[in-house]
């Protein structure tokens, strides 16, 4: 009874060490309160099937809990699990990969948890009348834990987590009234149309796009393009709102998006762009559900499909950016200039579409394992040449609509993905080069940029730049970042013009995965600039530092940069990503 009763003490401090307990010691309060439940826990209920439940359950917990380490490298909490719950469609291929061996871990942890609380008498000083005081006991110690109850062993956690799911929802709050922008005078003589083609997990190091390549060799390419987060929701976010997403959700709801923004855009002759957004991604997509509104047409992957979609990882099969593609093809020519079209693919999202008859990349498997994972990895690569036709099919399409109007396109992915590196599937678990370095170019013609802007944009061809940058450059090919209604967004504004040179050096900028706006599994976070990109997460007790044009590691006491780089740190972020202080 004694090793069922202290066993998530022992789990925690197996899988966590016992550093957090001494750098805290009100986790103490917490390891006390789980030993005194589990004892009652276990010495309540005799009957073989309570045990047999119980042992089962515990088995689950232990296991799922071990699992979860060993994929995001932390404990098993209530952050990992309304991450799980808002991003099922990440987590799900995984999951379901490793079920059937889970069943079977869980049936064998069982049984010795059964041994655990059969084996041995009963306590003999142990009575029912007792109970209510140890349970009053237990209270007591969690209740001088204070806020520590996220942090303690797994079963207060999770009983944590249970109190929080009577939360009231924040749904309605995503709706909110539409986002109103005056109008904006361009100073441009014609309006271009702009193209911007948005694409899913694909990172730099992989991407390949021979056909659009043939379809546009003068294009610029940003080599040092860089998401700020992993996620696609908050990459999109930043994306489409210029803003850094360490604000607070209602104000990021409350900000215009470059939908909005073009929207308001007026050409010489009072035009305005017509504001497309077609996408292989789901409806769910966006948290500002009147979004839909703003847009003169709006297709997403259930538009497609013709039905509703429950998880749009189940669809990926069905060939959406196909789908999207003929959608497109089919309909560009129709529209009036001047527009301004988002396609957003999303084939390259696991568990990719692979076309059997046309995959280089040989052998491959979409099986999730880490002893498949140079055949994962083909697949993947293989699902970014199969999209690659249908991107080259939509701007193939567009090029032979623009005649003589002036035209911009522009690519970007929104996060990158891993596959085993530094002990990361997927996305989501950081924000190292593999998933946030991405590819980024910029084609156009027709007399769309000056040649000053066409000078400043090659320029940035080898600089670090971001996400953030995107929003500001659009408004200047539209001709009214300067538009007196923008002058107050543009402080805000995270990121610069790419159409400009620097006319001084770029302010270090906050990256993230965790804020209010979406849950994240392992808190991660740090700060990026023109040399230095700094990364912490929860098992680190200082922010690591790498040169951010070959990712080589760096000393933080020895180089100038990283140290000023942790010194900027402090101004976003008051604690790292394991709670100590961020000194």
């Amino acid at each position: 009874m004694t090793a069922f009763a202290t066993q998530w003490v022992a789990l925690d401090c197996l899988l966590r060490g016992i550093e957090p307990y001494r750098r805290d010691p009100r986790l103490l309060f917490t390891a006390a309160a789980s030993v005194l439940l589990s004892f009652v826990l276990g010495n309540i209920f005799w009957r073989r099937f309570f045990r047999a439940l119980i042992s089962l359950l515990v088995a689950s917990l232990v296991v799922i809990d071990v699992f979860v380490y060993r994929h995001y490298h932390v404990p098993l909490d209530e952050q990992v699990i309304e991450t799980a719950m808002f991003a099922w469609s990440d987590v799900k291929p995984v999951v379901l990969a490793m079920l059937p061996g889970t069943a079977i871990i869980v049936t064998a942890v069982g049984a010795f948890e059964y041994a655990l609380l059969t084996v041995g008498a009963r306590a003999a000083w142990f009575q029912r009348r007792r109970t209510r005081a140890l349970v009053v006991a237990a209270g007591a110690l969690l209740l001088l834990a204070g806020g520590k109850l996220r942090e303690g062993t797994l079963d207060v956690r999770l009983a944590h987590a249970a109190s929080l799911a009577w939360e009231p929802s924040r749904d309605a709050e995503a709706a909110g009234a539409q986002v109103r922008v005056p109008a904006l005078s361009s100073r441009r003589k014609r309006l271009p149309n702009v193209l911007f083609v948005l694409t899913e997990s694909v990172r730099a190091e992989d991407y390949e796009g021979p056909r659009t390549a043939a379809l546009l060799p003068s294009r610029v390419t940003l080599q040092g393009m860089r998401s700020v987060a992993s996620y696609t929701a908050v990459s999109v976010s930043a994306l489409t709102t210029g803003l850094s997403q360490l604000g607070h959700r209602a104000d990021i709801l409350a900000a215009p998006t470059w939908f909005d923004w073009m929207k308001s855009v007026r050409g010489d002759d009072g035009q305005r762009p017509r504001v497309i957004y077609w996408s292989a991604q789901s409806e769910h997509l966006f948290e500002r559900t009147e979004l839909r509104t703003v847009m003169d047409s709006f297709v997403m992957m259930e538009t497609l499909l013709g039905h509703a979609v429950a998880d749009e990882d189940e669809m990926i099969d069905r060939g959406v950016d196909r789908l999207l593609a003929a959608h497109t093809v089919a309909n560009l020519p129709a529209l009036q200039s001047p527009y301004f079209i988002t396609l957003h693919f999303g084939g390259t999202h696991a568990p990719y579409f692979v076309d059997k008859d046309d995959a280089p990349y040989s052998p491959w498997e979409r099986t999730v394992t880490w002893s498949k994972m140079p055949l994962l990895h083909n697949a993947y690569r293989n699902a970014i040449f199969e999209q690659d036709k249908s991107i080259a099919s939509c701007i193939g399409r567009f090029l032979e609509a623009q005649k003589d109007s002036p035209w911009i396109i522009v690519l970007t992915s929104d996060h990158g993905e891993s596959f085993g590196e530094r002990g990361a599937i997927h996305h989501g678990q950081n924000l190292y080069d593999e998933q946030t370095k991405v590819p980024g170019w910029i084609a156009f013609g027709n007399g769309a940029l000056e040649p000053e802007e066409e000078r400043a944009l090659r320029g940035h061809a080898g600089d670090v730049v971001t996400h953030f940058d995107v929003l500001p450059t659009l408004l200047d090919m539209y001709g009214v970042l300067d538009a007196t209604p923008v002058l107050p967004y543009r402080g805000k504004f995270a990121g610069r013009s790419l159409l400009r040179p620097d006319e001084a050096p770029r302010a270090p900028i906050p990256v993230t995965n965790c804020t209010e706006m979406f849950p994240c599994p392992v808190n991660t976070w740090g700060m990026l600039s023109d040399q230095r990109l700094l990364v912490a997460q929860p098992w680190d007790n200082a922010f690591h530092c790498m040169n951010v044009r070959d990712g080589a590691a760096m000393d933080n006491a020895n180089d100038g940069a990283c140290a000023s780089l942790v010194s900027a740190s402090k101004t976003y972020f008051s604690e790292l990503p394991n709670h100590a202080p961020n000194r």
